[in-house]
């Protein structure tokens, strides 16, 4: 029914927002300068500038009227599914690096 499948494309909205704030919650601690000079990483600066967004948005869906949820849906439905495909990038390409690095550096075997 109509009603089915808007409750489950809030509830998707929902949960990659939710994902998305915690990545952006964790960037702005874990890529946050260590000093004045030091240049910003992009996903510092993305987390300072997309974090208020994210919210608002979080907001709308727990607490907005019908017609306003109806309207984010509508209105970010592809912005969020996009985002949602690029944090699954972002975590295979960030998993395959941790991968590379530990073999890298893996202990040497004893004979």
């Amino acid at each position: 029914s109509p009603e089915e499948q808007f409750q489950e494309a809030k509830n998707r909205c929902f949960r990659i927002l939710t994902d998305y704030l915690h990545l952006l919650m964790a960037w702005r601690t874990d890529y946050a300068p260590h000093s004045p000079e030091e240049a910003f990483h992009p996903r510092f600066v993305e987390a300072l500038q997309k974090q208020d967004q994210v919210e608002y948005l979080l907001d709308v869906l727990l607490f907005g009227e019908t017609e306003e949820k109806a309207a984010l849906i509508t209105n970010y439905g592809k912005e969020v599914i996009q985002l949602e495909q690029r944090m699954a990038e972002l975590a295979a390409a960030d998993a395959a690096r941790t991968k590379k690095h530990h073999e890298r550096h893996a202990a040497a075997p004893e004979h």
